[in-house]
């Protein structure tokens, strides 16, 4: 027996919610309802937004087309609930599975306004990447204008950090930008206890407006009043890791006396970005070494445990492997486009804590934790890195990680600290 619109949709948006493109996407084709597909693509193509979208298909695009559809819906919705669900019968099967005490009428305007506020959400992150401020600021404003009419006050505190941020990076004061921020934590807090407590996503977002919030405040000088704020609500910081240590990282390097990271606790924030056959080595290089049985565990599940123990074998001082790692790294990284003369310097240590991460935003907590420890060259290893790997494909990050360069080769501290502060509203 065939599975069912109803079975599509729901399990599409499991998979996509768990990263799985091919069978997310097979689901969401598989949709027959023109309606039903439209609202489980807004959901389906936002969470693969960043792991590269469906395959064959370009998700900025799907989602400007969806956001156009939902509109059209909704009027429709509006105008005559009932012919809606006569002319989308597994759009009501679903209303009715989401109900959920509301009546099926209800359900399906929330559906609808929930789906555009995931789509327009997508769009500014379509914007952001593309470093068109001024819409990726305009979608997410009205992605949060929809969450907040249903109450998705998380996804609203979300959405509009990264409205904020977008208007720091355009270049718009940052009396305004700090003024923004400040009403949106007040706001925050003000929302953080309600009859059922705050949920843990909403505890996440607390932490995406604190570190906008805390950030501007040093970046402005306002380093007193960033400590007092630091000081009182700092645990928040832990609610949304790795956030929460980038925060920490980059207010240490600004002056903010922001509380050290232990190892366990930068380890846990760069784990879930490292290849696996290189966790082994790099948390021994982050000072928070695996038990043997532990090492042999992640090197057998790495897929390449031979690679995994030379790598880990190189940081504990084996010549013949420290010989072969350095010559792979520097050949692999130099081929991208990161300057051989700066990889011919460093040592072994220093080539797998930059070849170590799969993502830009552990690069860029490794390189903050270079800064806060004065080793300038792994920082700019970082930086290269980064601008090599993240720019090869266009998009704003490249250039992000552009500027943090040139402010690292020219030594100008404001413009490393500005540098710094981009990046890290990028990351909200």
């Amino acid at each position: 027996m065939a599975p069912s619109d109803l079975d599509n949709a729901v399990t599409a948006v499991t998979y996509a919610r768990n990263g799985d493109a091919d069978k997310a996407c097979t689901l969401l084709n598989g949709i027959g309802d023109d309606a039903l597909r439209t609202i489980i693509g807004a959901y389906v193509h936002y969470f693969l937004l960043a792991r590269g979208g469906c395959p064959g298909a370009d998700s900025c695009s799907e989602l400007m087309s969806i956001s156009k559809r939902l509109g059209e819906l909704e009027k429709q919705a509006e105008s005559s609930l009932k012919k809606v669900f006569e002319e989308h019968p597994g759009l009501k099967k679903y209303a009715v599975l989401r109900s959920f005490g509301r009546t099926t009428e209800e359900t399906l305007s929330f559906i609808i306004k929930e789906a555009r506020s995931f789509a327009l959400s997508g769009l500014g992150y379509c914007a952001l990447r593309d470093g068109d401020f001024v819409n990726a600021e305009e979608y997410y404003r009205l992605a949060a204008a929809a969450s907040r009419k249903i109450e998705g006050w998380e996804d609203y505190l979300f959405d509009m950090a990264n409205a904020i941020g977008a208007k720091a990076l355009r270049g718009e004061e940052l009396g305004d930008v700090v003024n923004e921020f400040k009403d949106l934590w007040n706001e925050a807090l003000a929302r953080r206890i309600y009859h059922r407590g705050p949920s843990d996503l909403y505890l996440k977002a607390l932490t995406s407006v604190l570190s906008g919030y805390l950030i501007t405040l040093t970046l402005m000088g306002k380093h007193e009043e960033a400590r007092k704020l630091l000081k009182k609500h700092g645990k928040y910081l832990y609610m949304n890791w790795p956030l929460g240590a980038i925060t920490r990282l980059v207010l240490k390097y600004l002056g903010v006396n922001a509380e050290e990271l232990s190892s366990r606790e930068l380890l846990s924030a760069v784990e879930p970005g490292t290849e696996p056959v290189l966790l082994p080595a790099l948390a021994e290089i982050l000072g928070a070494p695996m038990k043997d049985k532990d090492v042999t565990k992640t090197c057998t599940k790495s897929g390449d445990s031979d690679s995994c123990y030379t790598f880990y074998l190189a940081v504990r001082g084996d010549e013949a492997a420290e010989k072969t790692v350095k010559q792979f790294i520097i050949d692999a990284l130099s081929r991208a486009g990161v300057p051989i003369d700066l990889l011919a310097s460093a040592g072994v240590k220093q080539l797998i804590e930059v070849y170590a991460p799969v993502n830009s935003l552990t690069q860029f907590i490794l390189l903050v934790r270079a800064l806060v420890n004065g080793d300038r060259t792994l920082a700019l290893l970082h930086a290269e890195t980064g601008r090599a790997v993240y720019g090869k494909n266009g998009g704003f990050l490249g250039e992000l990680f552009d500027e943090l360069v040139n402010a690292l080769w020219s030594s100008d501290e404001n413009s490393v600290k500005r540098a710094l502060a981009r990046l890290c509203y990028y990351y909200l």
